[in-house]
């Protein structure tokens, strides 16, 4: 099967000269899956906040009063009021106003994971110069300028015998 020359990236090697490498399908389609996952959640999101019907609450959801708070903290402790708190919060999150906030912010973090997870699968796990870039962020320089980072496979760079004195 021949490369996607979509998936064709450039870069130097240790010489200067550009390389053509290709993108493993694996990241081209984790690629693809996040850039659905966005369109969709984008379009949900849009479609809800334009067509749904947004001024409902949950029909479980309630106002606990502060007698049941003070008799779930009896029974329960302060660790049951919060845990009753948060749970009540985070169901709030799927209905009503916030549900088109909660399905974007879903399908934008879901799909930055994806774009993340396909950048992982696109680097060659052999390739020391791309490491070098992802740790230092750009261009991989190095201290002693011959594409080694400044171990000289010596005994230790002491140029002794070891011994310590």
């Amino acid at each position: 099967m021949k490369p996607d020359p979509a998936a064709t990236l450039r870069r130097s090697n240790r010489s200067g000269s550009p390389v053509a490498t290709t993108v493993p399908p694996v990241a081209s389609r984790l690629r693809l899956a996040a850039a659905a996952m966005l369109v969709a959640g984008l379009g949900a999101a849009g479609w809800l906040r334009l067509f749904g019907d947004l001024g409902q609450e949950a029909s479980t959801t309630f106002e606990r009063t502060r007698v049941q708070e003070m008799q779930l903290e009896r029974m329960g402790g302060k660790f049951a009021v919060e845990a009753a708190r948060f749970t009540q919060w985070f169901d709030s999150l799927w209905s009503g106003e916030k549900l088109p906030v909660t399905i974007l912010v879903c399908a934008v973090v879901g799909s930055a994971f994806l774009w993340w997870i396909a950048g992982l699968a696109a680097v060659d796990v052999g390739d020391e110069e791309a490491r070098d870039r992802r740790r230092t962020g750009g261009d991989a320089v190095t201290p002693d300028g011959d594409g080694h980072h400044g171990h000289d496979g010596g005994d230790g760079g002491d140029g002794g015998d070891g011994g310590g004195d």
